[in-house]
């Protein structure tokens, strides 16, 4: 999955869990107006996505931390649907968010990840150890996921007066 948003390449990535933090679902209706017109042209109607949701200490979520170039952290932040500071909340999703990982051998360290926005509303709460990869058809993820990078890719070389074919 992590390679149909950054490129195939690979990405080497530690298997852990973030702490204090539950797993859940957002569904079209829970994603800011200006995010959810950029999704339904691509997604069906019973797009679903995962976020990290604060917990309690007890609480955590599996994950994979992935070491990722500068770029390859930009083109999540595309796909995420970050944008800026200055752009309005509607048309911003997730946020990046600071968080701690223990890994499978015990030992923790800082992360960045992508989670939900002050305000922001979710479907449910899942099961964060055990639950599906995909919760929409991975066929159409690949697709999506392909056209975004290389669209954010090309975008990028014109804003620096490269060629782009």
């Amino acid at each position: 999955m992590m390679e149909w948003i950054t490129g195939p390449r690979l990405i080497p990535g530690r298997s852990g869990f973030i702490k204090g933090h539950r797993l859940g679902i957002q569904t079209l209706r829970d994603v800011p107006t200006g995010v959810r017109t950029i999704l339904e042209k691509v997604w069906p109607g019973n797009f679903q996505s995962y976020t990290i949701v604060p917990g309690n200490d007890t609480e955590k979520v599996r994950c994979i931390v992935w070491d990722l170039t500068d770029l390859q952290r930009k083109l999540v932040r595309n796909w995420e649907i970050i944008g800026e500071d200055q752009d309005p909340p509607e048309n911003r999703w997730y946020e990046e968010k600071k968080v701690t990982v223990v890994l499978l051998n015990g030992s923790e360290i800082e992360a960045v990840t992508e989670g939900l926005r002050e305000g922001q509303s979710f479907d449910r709460i899942v099961d964060g150890e055990r639950y599906m990869t995909f919760l929409n058809d991975p066929a159409l993820f690949k697709k999506i996921a392909t056209e975004a990078r290389e669209d954010y890719l090309r975008q990028l070389a014109e804003s620096q007066g490269l060629p782009t074919s």
